[in-house]
């Protein structure tokens, strides 16, 4: 299996988003299972639009797994 990693330019300390901001987590840790289950390429790095305290995670659309 190749490796693959989501990387959020976000503070240091705060890998999964916010403290106590549970769509923010959920949808990262969605979007890495979508990584894990479509990267096809050695070494893919992954590097989501999402911003700091500015995306509201609740109005996005849902992530397809499959």
């Amino acid at each position: 299996m190749p490796p693959r990693a989501i990387y959020l330019r976000w503070p240091l300390g705060h890998p999964f988003g916010e403290p106590f901001n549970e769509s923010q987590q959920e949808r990262i840790v969605l979007e890495l299972l979508r990584l894990v289950k479509t990267a096809t390429e050695p070494g893919k790095l992954y590097m989501p639009s999402f911003r700091w305290k500015r995306t509201d995670y609740s109005k996005l659309p849902p992530v397809e797994i499959e």
